[in-house]
């Protein structure tokens, strides 16, 4: 069963607040909209899902884990966890979109 340590998490916040490959330091508006979206990402992610459902979203995006290997940590299939995901991505696009 994969071991995701404090030090992932570490790195996946610390990932979301370092400008990406093409974005510059430097705010401009293109960079503004697209961090400010990234932010209201996060916070709805913060606010909105549990501890298991932000566990299945960094294990699936973060650390690229297989739908079967983040089955086994969340003790569920791997059809549970797609379902899972499609659900968390619907809410998270609502409440961002209306939030």
């Amino acid at each position: 069963m994969p071991n995701v340590s404090h030090q992932s998490t570490i790195a996946v916040e610390a990932a979301h607040d370092t400008p990406r490959a093409g974005e510059s330091a430097s705010p401009h508006a293109n960079a503004d909209t697209t961090r400010a979206g990234a932010t209201d990402v996060r916070e709805a992610m913060m606010r909105d899902l549990s501890h298991e459902e932000r566990l299945l979203m960094i294990l699936w995006h973060a650390e690229k884990m297989t739908r079967a290997e983040i089955a086994a940590v969340l003790h569920t299939t791997a059809e549970q966890v797609v379902n899972m995901h499609d659900m968390i991505i619907e809410r998270l696009r609502r409440t961002v979109v209306t939030g």
